[in-house]
């Protein structure tokens, strides 16, 4: 079980298939057949980034679920034979 995908909403949840972290870098990849809507499968989100962090500084599991939440609100679906093309 990947014990990120609680950073992701559970409606989207089928569509990811795989959070990884790794320097404090998030990585969402979704699944064959789903891209965001700039045409990548592959979103990061920077832990230290200021939109993610609270007015003190620290970090905000909050903040960056809503991102990914967001992101992953315009995820398009496109066909299976076109998205193994483009990716």
């Amino acid at each position: 079980m990947n014990k990120l995908l609680n950073l992701v909403p559970k409606k989207y949840q089928y569509m990811v298939e795989v959070v990884e972290e790794s320097c404090g870098v998030v990585e969402v990849v979704l699944k064959e057949g789903y891209e965001y809507d700039v045409g990548s499968s592959l979103a990061c989100y920077e832990r230290g980034d200021p939109d993610f962090c609270n007015a003190d500084g620290t970090e905000s599991e909050y903040k960056i679920k809503k991102c990914i939440a967001d992101d992953i609100s315009f995820t398009v679906e496109i066909p299976i034979a076109e998205w193994r093309k483009n990716h």
